[in-house]
């Protein structure tokens, strides 16, 4: 899709002046070749230092020619909250009030609290970031979001918002990607600034639709040497477009992350919706605390093997 009149042109070798410049307009519009190249982490192999090995792919950072994923039909998954879950909005404003705190994110004029509108069932992004008061450490997240319906949409702008775990570092990507070309690594359902999603499910503007995500965090030793990345493990609309994949590093707009952008942070730490100028929409949002269901567990399994004299 990206490619458009390039990638025949290469494919053929008969590239003409109009697939050049149409090469030319689609690099400003939806990406970049003036970025650092992606690293492609293998991390079951490593050096004899125990450092994971890292290698180069021949892919830029938001790299416009990088294919983007083949469309499948996705369905909306509207699952209700386990028992064991907390429920970080249920439709009202007291909900959101109660759980989340307003944060500067990108340039906001002021901080504020987004919004339920009158007589619905979904809030609005607007002004700054929002941070869950809660932080998190492992977690199962279910989220639904919106971009609202007419709503003009380009590359990156019109329908931008991300997911983000450990309050900002590690992203998967809100945008409209149904009709709306950008770069692979920028699409609804990427790992923003890693990896592209392995399908794109996306429904059209202005329906609903869902993200099932767990999130795994990074793992670092005393010394604050890391020992194992961040996974995600993403489900959008029903449909895996991410399976259990180490993260790079920490992401950011048109940086290159590799094992030495990990530093040891602390573990538990909030969830963060980003308003990115545009009015996404958000409802059904709960998350499981998985960190704190697996000590649970462990205190209950070493309270039986005391029993048992074991």
């Amino acid at each position: 899709m990206l490619l458009a009149a390039a990638a025949i042109a290469g494919a053929t070798g008969t590239a003409n002046a109009a697939a050049v410049q149409d090469a030319a307009t689609v690099e400003k519009k939806h990406g970049f070749t003036n970025t650092g190249l992606v690293r492609d982490i293998d991390w079951h192999v490593r050096d004899a230092a125990g450092k994971p090995l890292e290698t180069p792919t021949k892919w830029h950072v938001h790299d416009p020619y990088r294919p983007n994923p083949v469309k499948v039909e996705g369905v909306l998954l509207t699952t209700p909250a386990p028992a064991d879950a907390d429920v970080l909005f249920d439709g009202t404003q007291e909900s959101l009030n109660k759980n989340w705190d307003a944060q500067f994110g990108g340039k906001p004029r002021r901080q504020e609290m987004w919004r339920v509108p009158a007589g619905k069932d979904y809030f609005v992004a607007r002004n700054n970031d929002i941070t869950t008061k809660k932080g998190y450490a492992d977690a199962q997240l279910h989220i639904e979001w919106r971009v609202p319906a007419g709503r003009k949409c380009q590359s990156q702008g019109g329908a931008n918002s991300g997911v983000m775990f450990n309050n900002g570092l590690y992203e998967v990507q809100v945008l409209e990607s149904h009709t709306n070309i950008t770069y692979a690594d920028g699409q609804a359902g990427a790992l923003y600034n890693h990896l592209p999603p392995l399908v794109n499910p996306a429904r059209p503007q202005g329906e609903w639709q869902s993200y099932d995500i767990v999130f795994t965090g990074p793992r670092f030793d005393d010394a604050g040497k890391l020992i194992a990345p961040a996974y995600m493990t993403v489900i959008f609309n029903g449909v895996v477009v991410q399976a259990n994949q180490p993260m790079n590093g920490p992401g950011d707009y048109k940086r290159v992350s590799g094992y030495a952008t990990y530093r040891k942070h602390p573990a538990r730490q909030p969830l963060r919706l980003q308003w990115h100028g545009d009015p996404i929409e958000f409802r059904n949002i709960w998350i499981r605390d998985i960190t704190a269901t697996r000590e649970t567990q462990k205190a209950a399994e070493a309270a039986a093997l005391k029993e048992l004299g074991r």
